[in-house]
């Protein structure tokens, strides 16, 4: 699972200097950036819910 979210973090990281990099050029994304982005924090999230839902019991 750590692996897991170690590879969703950079992924995350990765989407964040791309819409830097597109937007310095003043260059529209599209909505399904923003879809995959909001699924991948909803991911994120979730991920971290269950550590530590699991380390606390």
């Amino acid at each position: 699972m750590a692996i897991f979210l170690a590879l969703l973090v950079g992924v995350g990281l990765l989407m964040q200097l791309h819409e830097n990099e597109k937007e310095s050029k003043g260059e529209p994304l599209g909505v399904g950036f923003y879809v995959l982005k909001f699924f991948l924090v909803v991911v994120g999230v979730g991920l971290l819910v269950m550590i530590y839902v699991a380390r606390k019991s």
